[in-house]
C-alpha cells in the first residue's frame, strides 16, 4: 500500500489506513513509538503493562511498606 508524506507545520504526518491500524492492533488516541531503523520508519504500540495484585504485593518488604499517617482526630462517624 502506498501513501503520500504530507508537510504539517513543522512536522510531516501519513494517513494510516484503519486495515493497517486493525492489523496492527492500533487505535486512535493510542500512544506509539516512532524511531527509525535501517532507514525505515518504525511505529510500534505502546502497551500499558497488565499487573496483578498478588504479584505486586509478593514484591512487597517490610522495607517498602510505607510510613503510617496521621489523619488527626475522629470528626465523624469513622471506624479506625
Amino acid at each position: 500500500m502506498r501513501i503520500r508524506i504530507r508537510k504539517r507545520g513543522n512536522g510531516a504526518w501519513a494517513r494510516i489506513p484503519a486495515s493497517v491500524m486493525a492489523a496492527a492492533g492500533l487505535r486512535i488516541g493510542q500512544m506509539v513509538e516512532v524511531c527509525a531503523v535501517d532507514g525505515r520508519v518504525l511505529v510500534e504500540p505502546l502497551r500499558t503493562p497488565a499487573y496483578r495484585l498478588d504479584d505486586l504485593l509478593a514484591e512487597m518488604t517490610p522495607e517498602t511498606f510505607p510510613d503510617a499517617v496521621d489523619f488527626g482526630p475522629v470528626v465523624g462517624r469513622e471506624v479506625w
